[in-house]
């Protein structure tokens, strides 16, 4: 997009937004029209992909049924300096989903900009 179409975008927006960050625990018993979910990839959600607790699928549940319109899952591919590569790892969850209730979209981000 460029600046002038997210300037636009702007003078759109209501004027009364309220964004409310919280884990898994304080989102129990809230709900809004849409949700994002941070840190989907394995190794965090959930810490492993082979042995997935009670307790990571009831935070997972929770996320999902947190929202009233739209619930965004996002994971992000991280650079590992050791082995020199970029690792995609989303999490194991999203597998479980239904994969018409799916769409997917990949963004670049260079210099604080998405390409």
């Amino acid at each position: 997009a460029t600046d002038s179409e997210i300037e636009e975008a702007k003078e759109n927006l209501p004027k009364n937004i309220r964004v409310r960050l919280t884990n898994y625990y304080g989102s129990k018993g809230l709900s809004a029209l849409h949700t994002f979910v941070v840190g989907m990839n394995n190794g965090t959600m959930p810490k492993v992909s082979t042995n997935i607790s009670d307790e990571e699928a009831c935070m997972f549940i929770v996320a999902l049924t947190r929202a009233k319109k739209s619930c965004t899952l996002i994971s992000n591919v991280h650079y590992d300096r050791e082995q020199g590569i970029a690792i995609n790892s989303p999490s194991i969850f999203l597998e479980m989903l239904p994969e018409k209730r799916i769409l997917k979209r990949s963004f670049r981000i260079r210099g604080g900009k998405v390409i």
